[in-house]
């Protein structure tokens, strides 16, 4: 099943694009064709997991390691197979084993919170710890720092970070200093990548430019875009969305009570199958919708904070434009906003413009 599966999936990804494909089409494509296998791929690997375990094939702790696995070998393969199209489409300079190297490292990424929960689990059921609910939390917060540790390392190996040099970097840091954080420069050239984003645990952290970026901005340009980073540090978000993460499991645990109260209320037995799949269906709600609606506004929030430093906020505007085309985003994408971490750059912009500076 999942053999067939996955070669249908690569064939698919394979024949997707066009030679005559309008570059904008065939973008618009892409987006869609990994957005719906996103999906896809979580049904088709709790539909094998449940079938292996009606056949005795697979434990309990298999129930619950494996859709998260699978979910992320499908995500990589999806991506691995469209290596060709995007390269022609976008004319990258990558070659083949760099961009497989930072495709499965971003699709780790993506996964690892939901790995990291099924492994939780796993091990509280394997180590068997009888300590009225403190052995759980204990593991639980282990398992939480060494997450939060793997997405920083991860993201450092599979980028190629190195210590930034770039000379309007070194300006710029020098006039606003981030106490705790270390910058970093990565290689964007090669996959066209131009971005800037933080990791943070603890009060301490990275931040990270792509050479892409640095080189393709002005240095007042880049300046808007440090700043923005910079408001996400101070302002807080990145411990706000590790609170959100966090509080993944201890919400999952409310929602399994509230089963074992309908149960025992209407004196009936939820079948442990559908009562999975209600589960992380839920947990994908939360996650995608509320948890994408909070990067959304975060992202608001870091504007606002860097249009406050600047005595022309066109220059972030300008800034935000560029980083659009250079990655090839595409705008009209409204339909879809809701599955998306940043507003549309033009909703932004629309926001700077009419927001006074912060006080």
């Amino acid at each position: 099943m999942l053999i067939v599966y996955g070669i249908s999936s690569v064939l698919i990804a394979l024949r997707l694009v066009r030679t005559t494909d309008e570059k904008v089409r065939a973008i618009k494509k892409i987006k869609v064709f990994l957005t719906i296998k996103l999906f896809l791929n979580v049904i088709v690997s709790y539909s094998f997991v449940f079938f292996m375990k009606r056949m005795g094939l697979i434990t309990g702790i298999g129930v619950v390691i494996l859709p998260a696995v699978i979910s992320f070998v499908f995500s990589s393969l999806d991506s691995l197979a469209l290596y060709c199209p995007v390269k022609r489409i976008r004319n990258l300079e990558c070659g083949r084993k760099e961009y497989y190297r930072q495709v499965v490292g971003d699709n780790l990424i993506l996964y690892l919170s939901w790995i990291a929960a099924s492994l939780f689990f796993a091990a509280s059921k394997v180590m068997k710890i009888e300590t009225d609910g403190y052995g759980d939390i204990i593991i639980y917060i282990i398992f939480w720092v060494l997450f939060n540790y793997a997405v920083m390392f991860i993201r450092k190996y599979t980028m190629k970070c190195k210590p930034y040099s770039n000379e309007k970097l070194v300006k710029i840091s020098e006039e606003y200093k981030i106490e705790g954080y270390k910058i970093y420069e990565y290689d964007g050239k090669s996959r066209k990548t131009a971005n800037a984003m933080v990791d943070s645990f603890l009060g301490a952290g990275n931040i990270y430019f792509s050479d892409y970026l640095l080189d393709n901005l002005s240095e007042e340009e880049v300046k808007a875009i440090y700043l923005h980073e910079k408001g996400h540090i101070e302002k807080r978000h990145i411990l706000i969305r590790n609170i959100l993460l966090f509080l993944t499991m201890p919400f999952m645990f409310c929602v399994g009570i509230i089963m074992d109260e309908v149960e025992e209320v209407f004196h009936m037995e939820i079948n442990i199958a559908f009562g999975i799949i209600l589960g992380m269906s839920i947990l994908i709600l939360y996650m995608v919708f509320f948890g994408l609606y909070v990067s959304r506004t975060q992202e608001y929030g870091a504007d606002a904070y860097a249009a406050s430093y600047m005595e022309d906020k066109t220059i972030l505007c300008e800034a935000l434009r560029k980083l659009n085309r250079l990655n090839d985003i595409l705008e009209a994408e409204d339909e879809v906003a809701v599955l998306k971490t940043h507003p549309t750059v033009e909703k932004r912009i629309k926001r700077i413009m009419n927001e006074g500076k912060e006080n």
